[in-house]
């Protein structure tokens, strides 16, 4: 381990930590009186301590919102949004499966998808492309960690007896969530389409 393997990209800068930094900060009360309490975990005395708190804090709560929002929202999303555009670009995947198939061969071409190949694709051979893919996966994680977060903003709101402000924190994370649906969309659409242009114009490099 170098701390040169260390890395945090845009997608866990955007994705994780502005979700998972904002969850810490509605719970940073109950963190105060809980946690930092000088018997389980030291007091937070001073600013430094505060912000690796923060920082610390909103990483782990961002990768646990992250992982939520996969399991509870991704086969939703898949089953609606994400169906009725795959509908509508029947064409482009049915190009994309076909280079695939052909570099891959029909033995090995079900070992993975369209979009996961044309991603690798980006990644290997377009930096441009890959560029524009992970800036849509970081937003599609961003709004998926925040549908997690205004609807656990939602709930303490409920608890509260704040019954107004938790019905619009409510509505905020069903808006959050129809986002991530479309930038998820078009973070495929975009790696195939990346993938096709380059190798139908440009052939094996």
């Amino acid at each position: 381990m170098k701390p040169s393997d260390f890395y945090i990209g845009i997608v866990d800068i955007i994705g994780i930590m502005l979700p998972g930094g904002l969850l810490a900060l509605l719970f940073s009360d109950a963190a105060r009186t809980h946690i930092f309490n000088g018997s389980l975990m030291p007091m937070l005395t001073d600013e430094k301590a505060n912000v690796a708190a923060l920082l610390v804090a909103a990483f782990l709560l961002g990768k646990g919102a992250d992982a939520v929002g996969s399991v509870a929202f991704d086969w939703l999303t898949d089953k609606t949004y994400r169906a009725w555009k795959v509908g509508k670009h029947a064409g482009l995947i049915t190009k994309a499966g076909q280079v695939r198939e052909k570099q891959l061969g029909k033995e090995h071409a079900d070992m993975v998808s369209d979009f996961r190949w044309a991603r690798v694709s980006a990644r290997e051979r377009s930096p441009q492309g890959i560029l524009a893919v992970e800036r849509l996966e970081a937003d599609a994680k961003l709004f998926r960690g925040l549908t997690i977060v205004f609807l656990v903003a939602a709930l303490k709101l409920f608890v509260s007896g704040q019954v107004l402000p938790g019905f619009i924190a409510t509505g905020l994370a069903l808006l959050a969530l129809a986002r991530c649906s479309v930038q998820r969309w078009q973070r495929d659409k975009t790696a195939l389409e990346h993938f096709v242009a380059r190798e139908t114009l440009v052939p094996g490099t």
